[in-house]
């Protein structure tokens, strides 16, 4: 019986995530464990025999495809940002017959969408394990120059695309919140504090439309071209306080990179939020939404030598979970988690 079978999702639509980040994780715990279907796949061969079914969303599973397999767990789940389940043209009536469990990268407590939520991987790149694992064998070169320079070239970081949050204004309208764009500008107007980024804009969201949402814009602008990872690391690494503000979601890549170059974390809220891997939010600052920043960062900026340890530990927390900012059998933590949530999908 094979442990676990995942019904990859309807990509007609190619905006749809795919089901390798899903993939990437369970092989890191269970190699050769996991098989992956096309949903009409189903439509002919022998009945599918496997311990738990993931369905991917969105989903063209039929009653007639979904009966063609046996399972003793059943979880759905999907990559979008969004945090309600991405249905689109499923049949959701049989996909909330057939299981109570949604995964998504991001639970916030509260939320309810008549499923009971549990926390998906989050898709981390290979390029973060790359990186650590140069900068581990490059260690004693990257602290010379370091010496040589007197220490971290730059006070505060924070280069990204414009991404908001659709929410409700206090006239109970339709807001959008663009918590990084307002942290940009508050940014800009602190001389004072040494700062690399910027706002950079992507095909689908060019300046001009970020600047109907949120006027202008241009001098938030980082630089044209988005760096490698390895160079972007390599400056985030160079800054003593590294801004997070939300992204499509509360938490972003940027939470983790931060840690593991060693930076001050500054974050948005991230109360009630549940991911995987447990971000070390006891050792980030907290900023709440539409509140200024300047607190938050001068007392990392004042605190920088006092918080050695501090930023020690948040990068313990991670490697309890990841090695070298990737998944592996050697921190079985994030897998036990994935797992014990699967009871909740039980069927029969």
């Amino acid at each position: 019986m094979t442990l676990y079978t995942v019904i990859a999702p309807d990509r007609s639509d190619p905006r749809v995530p795919d089901e390798a980040p899903l993939l990437r994780f369970l092989e890191a715990y269970e190699p050769g464990r996991t098989r992956v279907l096309q949903a009409a796949e189903l439509d002919a061969g022998p009945v599918v025999d496997t311990e738990t079914l993931l369905i991917a969303l969105p989903s063209t599973l039929t009653p007639a495809r979904l009966a063609r397999v046996r399972a003793r767990h059943i979880a759905l789940f999907d990559f979008f940002d969004a945090p309600p389940p991405a249905w689109l043209n499923s049949d959701q009536a049989l996909l909330r017959a057939a299981t109570p469990l949604l995964l998504k990268t991001t639970v916030v407590n509260g939320q309810d969408f008549g499923l009971r939520t549990g926390v998906l991987p989050m898709p981390l790149s290979p390029k973060l394990g790359q990186t650590l694992r140069a900068r581990r064998a490059l260690a004693p070169w990257f602290g010379a120059a370091r010496l040589l320079r007197g220490g971290r070239r730059w006070d505060v970081s924070l280069q990204g695309s414009a991404t908001f949050e659709d929410g409700i204004g206090a006239d109970g309208q339709p807001r959008r919140y663009h918590q990084r764009i307002d942290w940009l500008r508050e940014v800009r107007s602190r001389p004072d504090w040494r700062f690399w980024g910027g706002l950079y804009a992507l095909p689908y969201c060019p300046v001009e439309a970020i600047e109907a949402d949120c006027g202008p814009v241009r001098a938030l602008l980082g630089e044209t071209q988005r760096l490698r990872f390895h160079q972007f690391f390599d400056r985030m690494a160079d800054t003593r306080v590294a801004l997070a503000p939300m992204g499509h979601t509360r938490w972003t890549y940027r939470h983790i990179e931060a840690v593991y170059a060693g930076c001050e974390v500054v974050s948005g809220s991230l109360h009630g939020v549940q991911t995987l891997p447990t971000l070390p939010t006891a050792q980030m600052a907290m900023v709440a939404d539409h509140a200024p920043i300047a607190a938050a960062v001068d007392e990392a900026l004042a605190q920088w030598h006092e918080r050695a340890d501090r930023r020690a530990a948040a990068r313990e927390r991670l490697e309890q979970q990841l090695h070298l900012g990737r998944w592996s059998r050697r921190r079985p933590e994030p897998y036990e988690r994935f797992c014990a949530q699967l009871a909740l999908g039980q069927v029969g």
